[in-house]
């Protein structure tokens, strides 16, 4: 198992999702939106599949039994963190309203 998402992760869903595997009820997961993922599971022919926390579908009849749909693992990426840029300027605040020093 390759896949590397955990529970509480939050992935963006990086391919249009084909309604073709699907009854056609389903709510989908849409390309570009950002999801938490709920569950990880091994799916049919060792496939990786999630579970979202935004969707939640009624169980149906899939190749491995009754159960609620999930989407293979490799239609999402993980939602980058923005970089914090480190800066001291925070501190020369306090310098100035603590210590009522100036910048030179």
């Amino acid at each position: 198992m390759d896949c590397t998402f955990q529970v509480g992760d939050k992935v963006v869903c990086a391919h249009e999702i084909s309604p073709k595997r699907f009854y056609g009820w389903e709510t989908l997961p849409q390309f570009g939106a950002v999801y938490t993922v709920r569950e990880v599971f091994a799916g049919s022919g060792g496939r990786i599949g999630i579970r979202l926390v935004e969707i939640v579908n009624q169980p149906g009849d899939y190749q491995g039994g009754i159960m609620e749909c999930g989407f293979n693992y490799r239609n999402f990426r993980p939602v980058e963190k923005p970089k914090r840029e480190t800066s001291i300027e925070i501190f020369r605040k306090i310098d100035r309203d603590v210590f009522g020093k100036v910048d030179a």
